[in-house]
């Protein structure tokens, strides 16, 4: 998307879509000859410079952050830098994400992953395309502002001349706050960190393989956890007070709770979802791990206790037992042998519509952050009271 990467696993969605903000929508091949749709009578179409910072505020779905960014179309390269509030666990997520032609990464917390992104065309590549939609007033500026449909997305960009003020695609809106042509940037400005590049050591906090308890939310008639995030009690408290349209946007229905058998040597927390999973994120073996929205500064959350944060687990798929194999006991990365987690149990799985109509919403709005502890019991005590819903056979 033009806008963002959106990230696919994040239990938070909408709170951690920002990550390449401006990677460029890359146009479907099938679109007519970019021909210069103006009429006599409409002003001249802005002519936007291809080097620019700004700092900017983009909304969605009612949230909204303040960055900075940095542009170099003609090189094909951007950054995008942020500190962003997390109101439900009482932090900031600090955002690092830098794009290329080829490749992209987002750090959050210090914790860099590997962002698939398509081909990076300018910014503004749809203009040639725009139609004039007439004057609009914006942030007290009096706009000139061009439309354009593709597929079913709609973009808009409202400008003063050659000075951007807005810029929409779809349910994204960003705010140029300020804008600044440039001529060039400081060398390094985009340069992957080379951390980016280097798995992190695993945890060593633990001496051997640990069983505990694990919540997740899914689909209908799928129950398994194979490339997919869960998380503690408190940890999928959070996930559901924080981002309580979850089980519609993802169309999940239930929640099950599971005893997980693994080895606590985590590695670096991946991002999954959908079925079958998909995730972002460079640990195909070991246990991610991290505070929930990896709020915690160091490396979010992977090593660190997370009490009264609660944390967030990914199963890497390769990781997986197979048959009657359990989890061994790594250490290092240098022993990749055997497997690190397995499901010994489904204790129960819930209908989330139970767990709403038990109260869940109105407990998660009276706490608003964690540790949530109204909401905590009514989680817990739905888990107890509504009825089971087993496997299909």
């Amino acid at each position: 998307s033009l806008v963002v990467v959106v990230n696919l696993a994040d239990k938070m969605a909408a709170y951690r879509s920002l990550a390449l903000l401006f990677q460029s929508l890359s146009l479907p091949e099938n679109l007519p000859p970019m021909e210069t749709a103006v009429k006599l009578d409409d002003p001249p179409k802005p002519d936007f410079p291809p080097l620019f910072q700004a700092n900017i505020t983009q909304s969605i779905e009612g949230i909204s952050y303040n960055l900075s960014i940095q542009y170099d179309g003609t090189h094909e390269l951007s950054r995008t830098i942020g500190v962003l509030p997390e109101p439900v666990v009482d932090g900031y997520l600090r955002l690092d994400a830098r794009a290329n032609k080829s490749i992209g990464f987002e750090t959050f917390n210090g914790v860099c992953r590997k962002v698939a992104q398509e081909k990076f065309t300018p910014l503004f590549s749809w203009l040639p395309l725009a139609k004039y939609e007439g004057k609009k007033e914006i942030l007290g500026k009096q706009c000139d502002v061009w439309g354009y449909t593709v597929q079913t997305v709609k973009l808009e960009v409202a400008a003063q001349g050659n000075v951007p003020v807005s810029l929409l695609e779809g349910d994204y809106t960003i705010l140029f706050n300020t804008f600044e042509p440039v001529d060039s940037f400081p060398p390094n400005t985009f340069d992957i960190p080379t951390s980016c590049f280097e798995q992190p050591p695993l945890c060593n906090n633990e001496t051997s393989v640990k069983t505990m308890d694990i919540y997740v939310a899914h689909p209908l008639h799928i129950y398994d956890v194979a490339n997919q995030d869960v998380a503690d009690l408190l940890g999928d408290v959070v996930f559901i007070c924080g981002d309580q349209t979850s089980s519609k946007v993802n169309n999940y229905s239930l929640l099950s709770h599971m005893v997980l058998e693994l080895d606590p040597s985590y590695g670096t927390y991946i991002l999954c979802n959908g079925e079958p999973g998909t995730c972002i994120g460079e640990e195909p073996f070991f246990v991610g791990r991290e505070a929930s929205l990896g709020i915690s500064p160091e490396r979010g959350g992977q090593c660190t206790s997370n009490e009264g944060i609660g944390s967030w687990y990914s199963l890497p798929i390769d990781g997986e037992c197979k048959g009657m194999d359990k989890p061994t006991f790594h250490k290092t990365r240098a022993n990749q042998d055997g497997c690190t987690w397995r499901v010994t149990k489904r204790v129960k799985t819930i209908e989330l519509s139970c767990l709403a109509a038990q109260g869940m919403n109105a407990a998660c709005e009276k706490d608003q952050h964690v540790p949530f502890p109204t909401a905590t019991k009514v989680f817990s005590t739905a888990l107890q009271t509504c009825p089971d819903v087993p496997p299909p056979l």
